[in-house]
């Protein structure tokens, strides 16, 4: 889950931070986990992080550090830092542009590569976890657990245990 701003609250991997104030700042070890949204999305987040005043700090930006810093003179300048602002803003729209370019050339050329397996006969997928499946088979059949606590002990979803029980009475029918 990408992170996302709503209302006053700053969400990330669902879990709901606290409201934030007007000096939170918004900590990025690397652009890329933004820039997997969309384009529109992404002017969208952007939109909200600047109405809601907070302020991005990359790790690999130093000028974006300076909002770290109360004792920096260039928080005092008014214009000094507002073209540091500009600056940063530009830096890190220049770098969300190129990751998520980056990001889809990777995911073109991820796909060319399965297709051209598809038409050589060599791709087969992602293969099945033959040991969790009969652990799935064991505690239903052997250990007679219901579905639920199949998918609890297993880690998988009640329907993946559906599934992978039908799967294997269709296999022994066969």
């Amino acid at each position: 889950m990408e992170p996302v701003l709503i209302g006053a609250l700053l969400e990330t991997d669902a879990e709901v931070c606290r409201p934030q104030t007007v000096t939170d700042i918004l900590l990025v070890e690397q652009i890329d986990c933004l820039t997997r949204l969309s384009n529109s999305d992404w002017v969208t987040l952007k939109k909200q992080i600047e109405q809601h005043e907070l302020r991005i700090v990359r790790l690999d930006v130093p000028t974006s550090w300076q909002a770290l810093s109360e004792k920096d003179p260039s928080q005092a300048d008014p214009i000094t830092r507002a073209v540091i602002t500009a600056i940063n803003n530009m830096l890190i729209d220049l770098m969300a542009a190129m990751s998520h370019k980056d990001w889809l050339s990777r995911r073109q050329r991820q796909k060319q590569g399965i297709e051209r397996a598809h038409t050589l006969g060599r791709y087969r997928g992602k293969q099945a976890d033959q040991k969790r499946h009969q652990k799935v088979l064991y505690y239903r059949q052997i250990k007679k657990l219901s579905i639920r606590e199949t998918a609890d002990a297993t880690g998988y979803s009640t329907s993946q245990v559906c599934r992978i029980q039908a799967f294997y009475k269709e296999v022994e029918t066969d």
